[in-house]
């Protein structure tokens, strides 16, 4: 599977390794519904997309997913989603993606892990 669930030493944060090709929505609530229950009762909203080893999409891809990802993210309970990148063009894509995001959902892109924590638990 394109997206797998890697245990977070921090409880709020839900952490995914994304490989291509890319996880259809569906894919993404599934992972984060089947999620342990230990897992779920500790997590507070905050997921980490670990894209390291992920290319970028295109623009128009982005255009036609962020919508609908925003309204899988609500229906989840994702709060603030960071991407992280080592990825010139995906860093591009992830900020993109941040502004095509509705106000419900927090979305950023970063190449630094602890940046990306420091986002995804400010108050």
């Amino acid at each position: 599977m394109p997206l797998e669930w890697v245990p977070d030493p921090d409880p709020r944060i839900v952490r995914f390794r994304a490989t291509a090709p890319p996880p259809t929505l569906d894919d993404i609530e599934r992972e984060l519904n089947n999620l342990p229950a230990a897992v779920r009762d500790g997590w507070d909203g905050l997921v980490l997309n670990d894209a390291t080893e992920f290319p970028a999409p295109t623009a128009e891809y982005m255009r036609e997913i962020i919508p609908a990802f925003s309204r899988m993210a609500h229906r989840v309970g994702i709060r603030r989603y960071a991407v992280l990148t080592a990825e010139l063009a995906m860093f591009g894509m992830g900020r993109m993606a941040s502004f095509l995001a509705d106000g419900s959902l927090e979305l950023d892109a970063f190449t630094d892990e602890e940046q990306a924590r420091a986002w995804l638990l400010r108050s």
